[in-house]
């Protein structure tokens, strides 16, 4: 199990803003990559013949893992930004999925259309879940109650903690009458 919550990021935390602009920059590269992937193999196909299955084959083995692996670490890391577990989320949502998609197959009546895979519920838990990570607001690192009386820090402010409660004044140190100091004798 630890090895999941590193492997795909479970334990971090990934705010609104670069959510949003790290699926935007995961769909700028992969756009980019499959226009390299397809100039690649129209470039290297004899001419007037169109390329081979195994020129998009190979690379989409190795392309494919990389970015559901991508995905599913910046939903995990946004989950857990909004104060959910991404390790009973992430699985219940792949099942979900799995067993609309399954429906959707079995019973084509179901389906949203004829070239769908999926049902209208399948698609409003797709839709919630989005939406949540898109907009949900996630949890502050300091979500304290707060306090009236003293005022709230802004999140550039660097934080400090509260002071200490102050402790009992240590005992003095006993002196003898003529001045000089007792260590380790009882009383006077």
């Amino acid at each position: 199990m630890t090895m999941l919550w590193f492997f795909f990021g479970f334990n971090m935390r990934l705010g609104r803003l670069h959510y949003f602009l790290s699926c935007i920059g995961l769909g700028v590269v992969m756009t980019a990559i499959i226009f390299a992937m397809v100039s690649f193999a129209f470039r290297n196909a004899s001419p007037g013949t169109e390329p081979s299955i195994s020129a998009f084959l190979i690379p989409a083995l190795f392309l494919i893992p990389l970015v559901l692996w991508v995905t599913v670490s910046l939903q995990s890391m946004r989950i857990r930004d909004i104060g959910w577990n991404p390790a009973y989320v992430v699985p219940a949502w792949l099942l979900i999925s799995g067993i609309d998609a399954y429906v959707a197959f079995k019973i084509p009546e179901w389906s949203i259309g004829k070239e769908h895979t999926q049902t209208v519920v399948g698609g409003l838990v797709n839709l919630f879940l989005t939406l949540a990570l898109m907009f949900w607001p996630g949890k502050g690192y300091d979500d304290e109650t707060p306090d009236f009386s003293e005022p709230r820090r802004l999140r550039s402010e660097p934080y400090t903690p509260p002071p200490a409660p102050p402790r009992a004044a240590a005992p003095a140190i006993r002196r003898d009458p003529s001045g000089k100091p007792r260590f380790g004798q009882r009383g006077l």
